[in-house]
């Protein structure tokens, strides 16, 4: 399972986002990477938007500094398609974001 960065509170994260966070380290594995890291859960940071769904454990961020630069929005996408609807999921400059969105 995905390291987590000190710091990061993930207290009440929705359970699907943990699904999310598990496929994406399958999703590494397969492109042979290491497991991944949560780099933001429901803690404030600066910078987010006002209207993000972290603070309700709805989106968690994941690092991407360590994934080559031309293998990030491939991996961002199959991802995407392998969470479906129910999921948002967008490469931000330093990690990909993840929202569960469905019910």
């Amino acid at each position: 399972m995905a390291l987590v960065k000190s710091g990061v509170n993930l207290n009440g994260v929705h359970f699907m986002l943990w699904y999310a966070v598990a496929v994406y380290d399958y999703l590494r594995l397969a492109n042979g990477l290491r497991e991944g890291t949560i780099t933001g859960g429901r803690e404030s940071a600066p910078g987010r938007v006002k209207d993000t769904l972290h603070p309700s454990g709805r989106a968690v961020d994941l690092r991407t500094n360590d994934i080559p630069a031309n293998v990030r929005q491939p991996l961002a996408n199959e991802l995407q398609r392998s969470l479906g609807d129910v999921f948002d999921v967008v490469l931000e400059s330093d990690h990909i974001h993840v929202e569960y969105i469905g019910g």
